[in-house]
């Protein structure tokens, strides 16, 4: 089995007048030079992404190199419509994307932070915020179905199989 090929490249090109890729960022340099080679001369390409978000599947980082050539048009949405606006936790991601810093525990917001010195303390304290404080804050919060918890790492004290375990166990 040799390289894998797209069915459509120069020979047989995609018989639209305008392409329009979602999740852009998911691309990767590969994807996309076999997109360019798919493309009729004369089909517009329109890129739909955040690239801030999802990584590429492979190497590179096509659409924020896109963007940061200024080369392509390019607009940017600021208005925030998924969540609702007066959110801490998407007001701070605008926030540290513009380099500033996040508002941390302000009063009866969606986003704070708590410091911790032990890798032990910051498994209670997960624990603690799963199974008792976060359901008692939120009304309808089902611990299960409504919080997700995200870590870099997959092994060690804070790695996903041991707080996996953890959590489960309560």
């Amino acid at each position: 089995e040799g390289p894998k090929q797209f069915e459509r490249n120069e020979e047989n090109p995609l018989e639209a007048d305008v392409i329009i890729v979602d999740e852009m960022s998911m691309v990767d340099i590969e994807i996309f030079a076999s997109l360019m080679q798919a493309l009729r001369l004369g089909s517009k390409l329109i890129m739909v992404g955040d690239p801030d978000q999802l990584p590429s599947v492979g190497a590179g980082n096509v659409l924020r190199d896109i963007i940061s050539s200024e080369i392509i048009h390019t607009v940017r949405l600021t208005e925030i419509f998924r969540q609702a606006g007066e959110s801490m936790i998407v007001v701070n991601a605008h926030r540290i994307n513009r380099g500033e810093y996040p508002y941390c525990n302000e009063p009866d917001t969606d986003f704070f932070m708590m410091r911790r010195n032990s890798e032990a303390s910051i498994v209670d304290t997960i624990k603690e915020l799963c199974s008792r404080r976060l359901p008692a804050y939120y009304s309808h919060c089902d611990p299960i179905r409504d919080i997700q918890v995200l870590t870099p790492v997959r092994k060690g004290t804070l790695g996903i199989f041991h707080l996996n375990r953890e959590l489960q166990a309560i």
